[in-house]
């Protein structure tokens, strides 16, 4: 299996365990994928850069609230995500429905937030690309900006209860 496969099937099996846990939540999920994987390997060798390869997975509703989610592995004390899919999300913010975006911990936990807040990641230039992943550049997400996900689903759905002071009012971030 080449190692974009191996990260496609590493990303399936994340995903589905978001799903897991969205739907003990109450959610109605779907994994969406508007790329099929023969498709997307052909645009990695290809290089070739359409925005619908940048596209969250997961579809989700509860009530009146709709989301699109990217389930994404965190290996660092850090998170990244790469600089077309953060551009990408903030597009689909503007435009379409919020964007969550969830990482899971080295203990299982998904810890995330709201891709609304996007500017605060890319107002700066990304970082270049590795040999790691896709190669393309990235944004480095501190993880004090991550919540756990029942608070970013609260959040998103207004059922949340929290102190705002410690957070900015303009990107809900810790100050």
């Amino acid at each position: 299996m080449s190692g974009f496969q191996t990260r496609i099937e590493q990303a399936k099996a994340r995903e589905r365990l978001l799903i897991g846990e969205m739907e003990a939540r109450g959610w109605t999920v779907w994994q969406w994928e508007p790329i099929p994987d023969d498709a997307r390997d052909h645009l990695v060798h290809r290089r070739m850069e359409l925005p619908l390869r940048w596209w969250p997975d997961i579809f989700a509703i509860k009530g009146d609230d709709a989301t699109l989610i990217d389930a994404k592995g965190i290996l660092a004390p850090n998170a990244a995500i790469e600089a077309n899919a953060a551009w990408t999300y903030e597009d689909i913010a503007r435009s379409l429905c919020p964007v969550l975006v969830f990482w899971q911990t080295p203990t299982g936990d998904w810890i995330g937030c709201n891709a609304a807040h996007l500017g605060e990641w890319t107002e700066h230039d990304p970082l270049p690309g590795t040999s790691k992943g896709s190669g393309t550049p990235w944004y480095r997400i501190p993880a004090e900006w991550m919540r756990p996900i029942d608070l970013v689903l609260d959040l998103l759905t207004g059922d949340a209860v929290i102190d705002m002071s410690d957070y900015s009012s303009e990107s809900g971030f810790p100050r």
